[in-house]
């Protein structure tokens, strides 16, 4: 049994599909690197959530606003989440775009290979040239299994040191009664409550009772109807793996290796819409290495990842699928 690795069309651009007995994986490269499909092929789940109200399109060179291009599907967020601006350092005295820098490029292919072991391969880099930055994403899909491997390194050139956020931002196609899958007690932080009497921005908790201003707690663990009407950010602390459960059938794990682990969480249901249209029904399963939206807040607090001068870094997730 093996993978395979084609080149295939999606819509109008070129992509690559991985794909096994178990897992389908589609990126187009010309799209900020992005995945714009993870179905499991027993059951025939796809895991992404694809915006019904905006078309895939390239971004314009000086895009910025990401709730313009939020199409859906994987994308990689680099160097910050929230804009901000980070004077003395490689990226400048310029405002750093909404959700990074990697979305709104065309990403190159690197490398597509067949391994030894049946395993299918595809890196994936962007050159950030103006910041003296690359990033690459190397994709592997096992031969067998539902079992997909995200290696990543950063490289910094610049003179300058290189502060950063990472966070992959996969958006998930939740449906009713999907179970998010923490260890009880797991360290949280909210960061953003709409639509819901939360407590304040910064309170931290345990998983998976969020504490409401009335002082009652809110249980977080199922995921309610798509008309439920609000949307929460968190932030679960120094947590390796978490996963998504549908109905004891499809599960989705994700892990972090190699880097501070942390998941940032945008519960979504029904509270919150970027564009002109419905607020939106999805979720934002988010591995990241700094439990902050803001560079220049987790900079300030010390919190921050740092790429010096001439270093490269790199780690791992891990992607499985049932």
């Amino acid at each position: 049994m093996s993978a395979s690795l084609q080149r295939i069309r999606c819509e109008s651009w070129d992509a690559y599909e991985l794909a096994n007995d178990t897992l389908r994986v589609v990126v187009v490269p010309a799209l900020g690197g992005k995945i714009v499909s993870l179905s499991s092929r027993h059951s025939g789940r796809e895991w992404l959530w694809r915006n019904p109200h905006l078309s895939l399109r390239t971004p314009a060179t000086d895009a910025r606003d990401f709730s313009a291009h939020d199409f859906g599907g994987w994308d990689e967020v680099f160097p910050t989440v929230s804009p901000c601006e980070l004077a003395g350092t490689a990226w400048g005295d310029s405002t750093t775009s909404d959700h990074g820098e990697l979305w709104r490029r065309p990403w190159s292919v690197v490398d597509e290979s067949v391994n030894e072991d049946s395993s299918v391969s595809l890196s994936l880099s962007c050159e950030l040239t103006e910041f003296g930055v690359t990033f690459t994403r190397r994709l592997t899909l096992a031969a067998d299994a539902g079992r997909l491997l995200c290696d990543y390194t950063a490289e910094n050139r610049a003179s300058l040191p290189a502060p950063f956020i990472w966070a992959a931002h996969p958006l998930i196609a939740i449906r009713p009664s999907d179970a998010w899958s923490l260890p009880t007690g797991t360290r949280m932080k909210l960061g953003v409550a709409l639509g819901i009497d939360a407590a304040p921005p910064g309170t931290e908790f345990e998983w998976p009772l969020l504490p409401l201003r009335t002082g009652e707690n809110f249980d977080l663990r199922v995921v309610p109807d798509a008309d439920a009407g609000y949307a929460l950010k968190l932030f679960a602390l120094r947590t390796p793996t978490m996963s998504l459960q549908s109905d004891n059938v499809d599960r989705l794990t994700l892990s972090l290796e190699g880097v501070a682990p942390n998941f940032a969480l945008w519960l979504n249901y029904g509270g919150w819409s970027g564009a002109d249209c419905p607020p939106y029904y999805n979720a934002g399963f988010e591995p990241t290495n700094v439990a902050y939206d803001s560079l220049a807040d987790a900079t300030r607090d010390s919190q921050a990842a740092v790429l010096t001068t001439g270093e490269t870094q790199h780690w791992r997730l891990v992607v499985e699928a049932t």
